[in-house]
């Protein structure tokens, strides 16, 4: 009986660490989301300012469909920058149990009688749900951040192609 609940222990005691790795690369790609939403910003700042410095340069003699392209063009890339800045909004997320929690699941489980085996697999159970919980919200945000961030860079592409269409025509 006491393999079987030192193996139980054991495979709770593996779950756990499973789910401190995920929280890990969960909160690296959340990162990698943040830089590349802040990236994004960057490049269509650039072309906002490249499209801003065309339209001083717009003869008169411009068509309607020029301007009418400089505008889609200026109102992509506004919109790429605000949806790039929602992904870079700040936002309260769960953190892993740390401190507090853990320190009351510790007195509970520490009380006048001591613990048990059993009392040890419920501890590290304990700690799966917190960390399993966390887990969750990370991954919904970090879903939200990208969804931001894919159009953000969607419209960015596309104003880039605008621009790169305009000045071809410039060119001709």
């Amino acid at each position: 009986m006491t393999d079987f609940r030192n193996s139980a222990h054991r495979l709770a005691s593996d779950a756990l660490a499973s789910y401190r790795e995920e929280y890990r690369e969960l909160s690296e790609t959340w990162r990698h989301l943040e830089s590349k939403a802040q990236g994004t910003v960057a490049i269509a700042g650039i072309f906002l300012a490249g499209v801003f410095a065309f339209v001083r340069a717009l003869s008169e003699s411009a068509g309607i469909w020029d301007k009418i392209l400089l505008l889609a063009a200026v109102s992509l890339l506004v919109l790429s920058v605000l949806s790039a800045i929602l992904a870079l909004r700040v936002r309260q997320v769960a953190g892993p149990p740390v401190g507090d929690s853990l320190d009351a699941l510790v007195k509970d489980l520490l009380g006048p009688e001591g613990a048990t085996q059993e009392d040890l697999v419920a501890f590290v159970r304990d700690q799966t749900g917190m960390w399993a919980d966390a887990n969750k919200d990370v991954h919904e945000h970090n879903q939200t951040k990208a969804g931001h961030l894919f159009r953000a860079q969607i419209l960015l592409l596309i104003a880039i192609l605008v621009v790169a269409f305009l000045t071809g025509m410039a060119v001709l």
